[in-house]
């Protein structure tokens, strides 16, 4: 991943300004990769800057489900994540 960490990459988000992020967790938990993680994690550490808008229940293949995430921004700026 190009970003070190949490507070990084909600930087990057901030600075783009973007107000919405989706998370696909509709695959293997052991197959997520290092930067599907760190922005999961993101979003669940911002949670003074970020909702969890919807859940949305998803099927990549028959026997492999998941969930689609979407984040809103609450704020303008995440400022890293909560203390």
């Amino acid at each position: 991943s190009p970003f070190a960490d949490e507070t990084a990459l909600l930087n990057h988000l901030d600075k783009l300004h973007v107000s919405r992020v989706f998370v696909d967790l509709s695959g293997p938990v052991a197959k997520r990769l290092p930067h599907e993680k760190l922005l999961h994690a993101a979003m669940e550490s911002a949670d003074n800057h970020w909702t969890l808008d919807f859940e949305q229940p998803i099927t990549r293949r028959p026997g492999e489900t998941g969930t689609l995430l979407v984040y809103k921004r609450t704020s303008p700026e995440s400022a890293g994540p909560k203390q």
